[in-house]
């Protein structure tokens, strides 16, 4: 199994993700926005979705803030 694809997303909120990384982190994301453009490939197999992640492109964090929880 193999996915290739084109990403363009610019300042998409991360904030979101907040419910995902109380489990792990003692800290709360008051802000981030992600961007990038480029082409992603993800390899894998009926047994193990994803094997292999190639990125050729660019990514950008902007606006991070964090509060201690």
């Amino acid at each position: 199994l193999a996915l290739k694809g084109r990403v363009d997303i610019q300042a998409l909120d991360l904030s979101g993700l907040q419910p995902y990384l109380d489990p792990h982190l003692n800290l709360a994301l008051a802000s981030a926005k992600v961007s990038a453009a480029g082409e992603l490939k993800l390899d894998g197999s009926a047994q193990q979705p994803v094997t292999a992640a190639h990125w050729k492109g660019r990514a950008a964090l902007a606006e991070l803030r964090t509060l201690d929880k």
